[in-house]
């Protein structure tokens, strides 16, 4: 689907390369997003996690500097950071206080929504760093995520075979997002899978985050999150 532009101005935008159409600005730019965060946050933290084990001083520093670089537009918001900040903390503490009153209700709420933003070109990671998500809405949100990226690569394993496995198992699901843009009927299986995950995670297995908050929303990235979770 293309949007029309006035006669005068198809020369100008095919010569600039500029294509007014749905495929480009939501298809193709959102597959963008998610290979640049792949690239920066998640292989940053990865990288980090395997410096800070090893005490390989290169490639904590060389991690750091890739997670920084996925989110420089954040500085044009310092004015708002405070009260931004503020009011995720409070949100975050009705989260965690819910799940430990309601953890089957909430394990589904937090593994679900975890999941997904997991998948969308946002960081699911900051989010949860964000909202200072530990304990069992970490575990929730932990399950979540791994239900998106386990689920994607075994889905499409068929198609991307070991290649896709490893880049979206221990990666990101969110190459897929162009994938789901064309047909969201793809995306059903793992959000219902995180449906799933989410209470077993809360009720049955106890799940609790008590590493760094932002491990609640890494799933299996590079197997960052998993050994620094608890089973009670």
């Amino acid at each position: 689907m293309k949007l029309s532009a006035p006669s005068s101005l198809n020369g100008f935008l095919k010569r600039k390369n500029i294509e007014l159409s749905f495929s480009r600005y939501a298809l193709k730019a959102m597959s963008a997003m998610a290979q640049g965060l792949f690239c920066t946050l998640l292989i940053g933290t990865i990288l980090k996690t395997i410096g800070t084990e090893a005490d390989i001083d290169f490639l904590m520093s060389a991690g750091s500097l890739a997670q920084s670089m996925a989110g420089p537009a954040m500085a044009a918001a310092m004015l708002v950071a405070i009260p931004v900040a503020s009011a995720a903390s409070w949100v975050g503490d009705m989260i965690m206080w819910g799940t430990e009153l309601h953890p089957f209700i909430m394990g589904i709420v937090v593994s679900t929504l975890a999941g997904m933003a997991l998948t969308l070109p946002i960081s699911s990671a900051a989010i949860c760093a964000g909202l200072g998500l530990t304990g069992l809405a970490g575990g929730a949100a932990l399950a979540g995520c791994c239900a998106q990226m386990v689920g994607f690569a075994v889905m499409s394993f068929p198609e991307n075979r070991w290649g896709g496995l490893v880049s979206q198992g221990i990666g990101t699901s969110m190459l897929q997002m162009g994938n789901i843009l064309h047909n969201p009927k793809i995306w059903l299986p793992p959000i219902i899978t995180s449906m799933i995950t989410g209470p077993v995670a809360t009720c049955v297995f106890r799940l609790e985050m008590n590493g760094a908050a932002v491990n609640s929303g890494m799933g299996t990235c590079g197997f960052c999150a998993p050994p620094q979770d608890r089973l009670d």
